[in-house]
């Protein structure tokens, strides 16, 4: 078993493969995972949605959707409608299709998964909070800025509370909350000086921090944030 992932791995990261035989690889290795461990099988999860990511990659959107709804159906039928083999599926369908800008079919799959996982683990479970980042990011890109922010901000606040502030998922959350803030101006400005302050310090504790990207928007975005805000946002 671990023959043909190792295979399906070395295959997706190689750009010029071909679709095909990306996909004939992965299909092999994820139908013996099943046989062999069944439908639930993680690993065989993991790889079908590698496989979708892959073909999605390689601009073949129709047969990476075709993949996840394939797989999301036959969870429903043997799994369940609110099994969470099939909400994870639902997530990353809705991922293809916004991506593709397909943002009205999207939006019901990630709403259904949210929902769902919501409760069955919880609001502030990984996958949970996962499902909320991605409606937040579909939200913000329509438009929807309300309950945008709303979602990025109950990330923001599940991460902290659960992982604490210098988790890097946490830090993840609270930079994506600042962009957010910041991209809206007015009154949000302030905030936004906050949170990017409270990511520059979370990515220079982490002793990464100055190969990380995050740390030049934020040395620049709190440049522009502190000369139109009265005070410097104090």
């Amino acid at each position: 078993l671990q023959a043909h992932v190792q295979l399906a791995e070395a295959l997706s990261a190689q750009p010029e493969v071909a679709v095909e035989e990306l996909y004939h690889v992965y299909r092999e290795a994820i139908c013996e995972h099943e046989r062999v461990h069944g439908l639930g099988d993680r690993a065989a999860i993991e790889l079908t949605m590698d496989l979708a990511a892959g073909l999605a990659s390689r601009g073949d959107l129709p047969r990476a959707e075709e993949v996840l709804r394939t797989a999301r159906e036959v969870a429903e039928r043997q799994l369940g409608t609110s099994s969470l083999v099939a909400l994870g599926y639902d997530d990353e369908l809705a991922v293809v299709l916004a991506n593709a800008g397909r943002l009205d079919e999207a939006e019901p799959l990630f709403r259904r998964a949210l929902d769902a996982r919501r409760k069955a683990l919880g609001p502030w479970h990984e996958d949970t909070l996962r499902s909320e980042h991605n409606l937040a990011v579909l939200l913000d890109s329509a438009g929807n800025s309300e309950e945008a922010g709303r979602a990025y901000r109950e990330v923001q606040r599940g991460r902290l509370e659960v992982l604490g502030e210098d988790h890097p998922k946490t830090v993840e959350a609270t930079y994506n909350l600042a962009v957010f803030l910041a991209g809206r101006g007015g009154g949000s400005s302030a905030e936004a000086i906050c949170l990017f302050q409270a990511v520059q310090h979370g990515l220079e504790r982490h002793g990464t921090g100055q190969d990380d990207p995050r740390l030049e928007t934020c040395k620049d975005r709190l440049g522009e944030l502190h000369a139109n805000v009265p005070n410097g946002g104090s």
